[in-house]
Formats: structure tokens, sequence, C-alpha cells
């Protein structure tokens, strides 16, 4: 297994501790940005300080810092439907939309978001 604290470690490795956890957390934020191209959306940001000073500024689950996502806390609550083939986010809405929303929603880091997504996922017999 790969050392501690290493994108190495969290990917090849499936480590989970808090320093694999925080090196692939890292690294997705430092890909995100030299990668995806800013288009001056301008309100989306906005929204977006917005709902993370609303939410409190950290994971709901660990308290990480880093590389929040928005997330519904009951999916099936959600007071809008996405489109299939659309990358449409909450922070899309309307304006009273996207405030309404918000109060259905937590803040979670990319790796407990993925975990909750993933245990939604699985079928419980």
């Amino acid at each position: 297994m790969s050392e501690h604290g290493t994108l190495s470690a969290y990917t090849n490795g499936k480590c989970r501790c808090e320093l694999c956890r925080e090196a692939m957390s890292n690294y997705r934020q430092e890909y995100i940005k030299t990668n995806i191209i800013d288009h001056g959306h301008e309100q989306r940001s906005k929204r977006r300080i917005y709902a993370l000073k609303i939410l409190g500024n950290k994971c709901k689950e660990c308290g990480s810092i880093s590389d929040l996502q928005i997330d519904h806390i009951n999916p099936d609550n959600k007071h809008y439907k996405l489109r299939i083939n659309t990358k449409r986010s909450i922070t899309d809405l309307s304006e009273e939309d996207f405030y309404n929303e918000l109060q259905y929603c937590q803040l979670l880091c990319y790796n407990c978001h993925l975990e909750k997504s993933n245990g939604e996922k699985c079928v419980r017999v």
C-alpha cells in the first residue's frame, strides 16, 4: 500500500484515513483550478458563496472546509427536477426557488458526499 497522505494511497489502496482524504481533496481543488474554465457565472458564484455561508461553511459529517458540495438531505424531497443530460445545479434556479431550496440542503465535502450517494444507491434487503 502507498504511503498515507498521498493521492495514490487514496485511489489505489482505497485508504480513507484523514490524511488520504485530505490529499484527494487537495488534488481535486487543484484540478478544478487548473482545468475548469470560468465562463463568467458571476450569479452562480455569488449564490454559492451565500449558500456556503448559510449552510455553515463546513462539511456536516466530518467538519472539513475543503471541496464542499451542496447536497439535498433527502433527495426524494427535491422541489425541482433536473433535466437529463444537463449540468443544471441548484444555483441555476430562480432566485425565489434557490432560497427556498436551501432549507432542504446541507454541505458535504466531496468524500462524504460520495459515501452518502453510494449508500443511497445500494439496495437494502
